[in-house]
């Protein structure tokens, strides 16, 4: 029946498994699914300790009148749903997603994983990043200067589109990098304004922290008047800049305002930051 439980130390048919036509809720062994497109909890169930249901990606597990005691787990993937009272004693768990992201290393690339991060996007768009991880996903526009504090890193989903109008504060201390995806369709944005560098200093701090480059996308930056695209902000008496700068790949366009550089410091300034160049276009 469509809301049979079974739990079985093991099926020797396998038959009706294998033409999909089981349906309920099974155990073979300790590991528990729904066969057919969702369950619905009728009767009391109890889950026992060492025992997990799984609902799959496409699968629903109904329990509406709260009538599952889970003493061992309940795991929703990715795609699969949950619908009901909260289990106890023990809460359901859901599977996080995880967000691949291209980390350069020794000359190539590569793969790795993240599942605790914030969403920009077009529905959330934050102005102040603190330490963690920072994902953009499709288009999204920033209508103000963004402050990173700590250190922030930043991917570029493949196909996203990142605009900051008003630019990215990085200042002394901090650290922000950026990260693409394996095709390099990711693109951010960054214009400076009152002063600022698209990505780095303020005009009223000069100095900017670390400024990481790792995205194998395209990365736009432009600096207000005599404030570089890439570091320092506004310049007008030759103070000292202080800062890191580091472009592993990717598609680099920095402009600098009047008179100030496109990567490096702003008019004027004397510049004592360093620049470490290892790939990439820069234009």
């Amino acid at each position: 029946r469509g809301n049979a439980v079974i739990f079985a130390g093991s099926i020797t048919d396998q038959s009706g498994k294998n033409a999909n036509a089981w349906r309920g809720l099974i155990f073979e062994g300790n590991d528990g699914k729904i066969y057919g497109e969702s369950y619905t909890v009728e009767e009391a169930i109890t889950i026992p300790e060492g025992k997990t249901l799984t609902v799959e990606d496409g699968k629903t597990l109904i329990n509406s009148d709260g009538k599952i005691t889970n003493n061992g787990t309940i795991y929703v993937e990715l795609g699969g749903t949950y619908n009901g009272l909260e289990t106890s004693p023990k809460p359901v768990e859901y599977q996080k997603e995880q967000i691949l992201y291209l980390e350069y290393e020794n000359g190539g690339f590569t793969n790795k994983y993240i599942e605790e991060f914030t969403p920009i996007s077009k529905d959330n768009r934050p102005t102040t990043w603190t330490t963690g991880w920072y994902v953009v996903d499709g288009t999204v526009e920033i209508d103000s200067r963004v402050t990173v504090t700590g250190d922030v890193k930043l991917i570029l989903k493949d196909g996203a589109n990142l605009t900051v109008n008003g630019g990215i504060s990085v200042p002394s201390g901090s650290t922000f990098t950026v990260y693409g995806q394996q095709n390099g369709t990711g693109n951010l944005t960054s214009t400076g304004t009152n002063g600022n560098a698209g990505i780095g200093g303020t005009g009223s701090d000069v100095n900017f922290g670390t400024i990481i480059l790792a995205a194998k996308g395209k990365i736009s930056a432009t600096g207000d008047t005599r404030a570089a695209g890439i570091g320092g902000g506004k310049m007008n008496n030759k103070q000292l800049v202080n800062g890191t700068i580091h472009i592993y790949c990717g598609t680099i366009e920095a402009t600098g305002g009047n008179w100030a550089a496109g990567i490096g410091g702003g008019a004027d300034s004397v510049t004592n930051c360093e620049i470490i160049i290892d790939g990439g276009t820069i234009t």
